[in-house]
């Protein structure tokens, strides 16, 4: 809860191991908080939260092998786009050689390969939403969150990019929890939707 307003009262829910599950609901239902939640960004002020049978509601972020997807891209824009993929791994001092061919992987499956070179402002906002993609998926999380990854894009964009993405995924595998308010974006990409409105 925030204050005396309630973002989450009595809710539970379980996510399926290796699954796609959409959280869909309007905007400030609690979407974005669940996932801080899961993430270990926020901490909750009751309930636990359990990754395959542990407690980690409160293990830090960086213990917990999540990487998210915001809204926002969230690029660093004086870095070039190999550097904002490779980040997660230059964090963990992950071997030079290693983090290269990572991020060259990694960005091939995206079709984002022959852009490592450019920063952020020279890429459409298709591109851009690939490259935050990838800086999450290079880490090799046991989850990735979505937090509306495709609301900032045009129509076109989107269309093509839900096929892709679920594509992707599928060829990814892993475990992947995507929060968005639309309906489309829930029913075309996801195995489970979960519907949160009201907490």
């Amino acid at each position: 809860r925030f204050g005396s307003r309630y973002i989450f009262n009595n809710f539970s829910m379980k996510i399926e191991n290796e699954s796609f599950t959409t959280i869909l609901g309007p905007p400030g239902a609690g979407k974005t908080t669940l996932l801080r939640l899961l993430a270990g960004v926020e901490i909750p002020d009751g309930g636990k939260i359990y990754f395959d049978g542990r407690d980690v509601t409160d293990v830090p972020a960086k213990d917990r092998n999540v990487a998210m997807v915001f809204q926002s891209f969230a690029l660093h824009p004086t870095r070039k786009v190999f550097d904002n993929i490779a980040s997660p791994l230059k964090i963990k001092k992950v071997p030079k050689e290693e983090t290269r061919r990572r991020v060259k992987e990694v960005a091939d499956m995206l079709g984002i390969g022959d852009l490592l070179d450019r920063y952020p402002r020279e890429l459409s906002g298709g591109q851009q939403q690939r490259v935050a993609i990838a800086r999450a998926m290079v880490k090799k999380a046991n989850l990735i969150f979505f937090d509306e990854p495709l609301t900032n894009l045009d129509y076109k964009i989107r269309e093509s990019m839900r096929s892709e993405l679920k594509k992707i995924f599928t060829a990814q595998g892993g475990t992947i929890v995507y929060a968005t308010p639309d309906p489309t974006d829930a029913l075309s990409m996801a195995k489970y939707v979960a519907v949160i409105n009201q907490g």
